[in-house]
């Protein structure tokens, strides 16, 4: 099949629409002056990934030589595109969700990615057409695409994506990896663990993506069944986008949607979990339920309260629980980031149903320090005090 640049285009927006989000994919950004950057962005808080697509349109090239001229031009316009970010030129973003500007001082990293489209197989290791790619200013990953649309069966979100790049770049240093060669790299990483060799490996002549999906089914099919619970977390990411009101210049429901977003597969999963085990505790006669967590990726909190309270009355209980949450962190650790909360409203019928979220509020540790007394300190760890830290594990162990 041969393909038209704008078909390219749709197929990879598509793709990252469907399997990461497609409320934090905007394709075609522009500046205020009207030029494009990239032709798709990927925006998660403090990070963004820059994604340049390459379509093969003529048969008249062999996919390898048609790939070569592509890596240069694309390195070309996302390093263009990336200093264009550092210098905090102004990049609105749109979808059909939002219409915002992205905050370039507050990004912490930039991914810059090439997808090249294209039918026949390709067998070109990028640093042997672009020497630096993998050292200049901004490492940039290039991929196949008949490679990358198969990876979801072990890297589904944006964290879980974000991760692999981080770790992918610093092997594609010491071995680089040919465009026909990607899910070895992923079976690899995945039989390591979530980690390359520290040594040099020849991909060119290994089979490590069908090893590891013969080696960890058994493991593979645990992990499946317990990312199951991860359904909870994936519903509450796309239900904040009608909330417009500005927090620091950016929609309120987009921070809400980040906050989830941010949480790979597993960290979702373990959450999951918990939630899981909310009714049988409202069936047992209990009248609450309160849980916290912590986002690993950006510090942020996370507090969950389940009750039979109207939601008038359950957000003043909430505000509550988030403020006392603030005074600890900011007692105990010098907390400067925000907490968010989340009420869930619990049936007063008999057997007792999870009805949805009432409530949803984010503070920031700014609003609150300073601001409280010795008893509210006393107050707040008497609640927050005893914090229980679990761990996360790739393969379950039961």
């Amino acid at each position: 099949m041969k393909y038209s640049g704008d078909i390219g285009e749709e197929i990879v927006s598509s793709f990252f629409d469907t399997n990461f989000s497609e409320i934090l994919s905007f394709r075609n950004p522009k500046t205020k002056d009207n030029a494009q950057v990239s032709d798709i962005i990927v925006w998660l808080n403090r990070y963004v990934f820059l994604i340049e697509v390459k379509t093969l349109v003529s048969s008249k090239y062999s996919s390898n030589d048609w790939a070569k001229d592509r890596i240069i031009e694309g390195v070309g316009q996302l390093e263009k595109n990336y200093e264009k970010i550092k210098s905090k030129e102004e990049i609105f973003l749109n979808n059909k969700y939002y219409h915002v500007k992205l905050d370039c001082e507050g990004l912490s990293k930039i991914f810059g990615l090439i997808i090249l489209v294209h039918d026949d197989e390709c067998t070109i290791e990028p640093h042997n057409v672009y020497a630096n790619i993998y050292n200049s200013k901004l490492p940039i990953h290039v991929f196949s695409w008949n490679q990358i649309k198969i990876i979801t069966s072990e890297i589904d979100t944006i964290p879980d994506f974000k991760y692999y790049l981080q770790d992918r770049i610093d092997f594609a240093r010491r071995s680089d990896i040919p465009l026909n060669k990607e899910l070895d790299a992923i079976g690899l990483y995945k039989k390591g663990g979530n980690e390359f060799p520290n040594e040099a490996v020849n991909l060119s002549i290994s089979n490590y993506w069908q090893e590891y999906l013969n080696s960890m089914s058994e493991e593979r099919a645990r992990r499946e069944e317990h990312n199951k619970q991860s359904r909870w977390l994936d519903r509450f990411e796309s239900i904040f986008t009608d909330t417009r009101k500005l927090f620091h210049g950016i929609p309120i429901g987009l921070h809400f949607t980040w906050v989830f977003a941010v949480l790979c597969r597993r960290e979702r999963a373990s959450i999951g979990i918990i939630f899981e085990t909310v009714q049988d505790r409202f069936l047992d006669g209990h009248d609450t339920r309160i849980f916290s967590f912590k986002v690993p990726a950006t510090g942020h909190w996370m507090i969950f309260y389940y009750s039979k309270h109207q939601p008038a009355e359950q957000h003043k209980i909430l505000s509550k629980l988030v403020d006392q949450k603030l005074i600890q962190l900011i007692e105990d650790e010098d907390f400067q980031y925000a907490v968010f909360g989340f009420g869930i409203q619990i049936s007063t019928l008999l057997p007792p149903e999870i009805m949805g979220l009432s409530n949803a509020l984010l503070i920031g540790a700014d609003t609150i320090a300073g601001k409280y007394s010795k008893q509210d300190v006393t107050d707040a760890k008497q609640i927050w005090g005893n914090i229980k830290v679990g761990t996360i594990e790739e393969f379950p162990s039961s």
